[in-house]
């Protein structure tokens, strides 16, 4: 998945401000093709873990040749269910509904591909359920919150 464009920060804020610290999205997933028991990237070779995913945060990506907009790689996901039908009519696959914190939101703008006229974020964590769910468990999401708040803090403390 790529953005079209970024949506600028005003608009991005008043998205966020809609949104509760932990707030539902969604992602379109294959199964794991191996016989596993996870949930893999639809253009990547890594699977999901249930719970807390992290993304490495690497070099920023420009949107496209003719655009100097550019922002960090990470997990992209739709604010809407929706939005995540329409793409899997496209790809084929699996819908999750996935836990995110508005802090680790990095990126907000319209999808690239698939003629869907929706709004996608990318951040930097996600929780995932685990598999065959498609939905974050209670205790998932509490044990979630609890390490990301550790990772949170150690990254403060280390004046990141």
């Amino acid at each position: 998945m790529c953005l079209k464009r970024l949506y600028g920060p005003q608009t991005t804020k008043r998205m966020l401000n809609k949104k509760q610290k932990w707030f539902t999205v969604y992602k379109v997933v294959r199964l794991d093709s191996y016989g596993g028991k996870f949930f893999r990237a639809q253009y990547q070779v890594f699977t999901y873990k249930k719970g807390l995913n992290a993304h490495g945060r690497g070099r920023k990506v420009t949107i496209n040749a003719l655009s100097k907009e550019r922002y960090f790689p990470a997990f992209h996901a739709f604010l809407t269910r929706k939005a995540a039908v329409s793409w899997k009519k496209c790809r084929g696959a699996k819908i999750v509904h996935c836990k995110v914190p508005k802090s680790a939101i990095t990126a907000y703008g319209p999808q690239a591909w698939a003629n869907i006229n929706s709004p996608t974020v990318v951040c930097s964590y996600i929780v995932m359920p685990q598999y065959p769910d498609t939905v974050v468990r209670p205790d998932v999401l509490r044990k979630a919150k609890k390490e990301y708040a550790k990772l949170v803090s150690t990254s403060l403390s280390k004046g990141k």
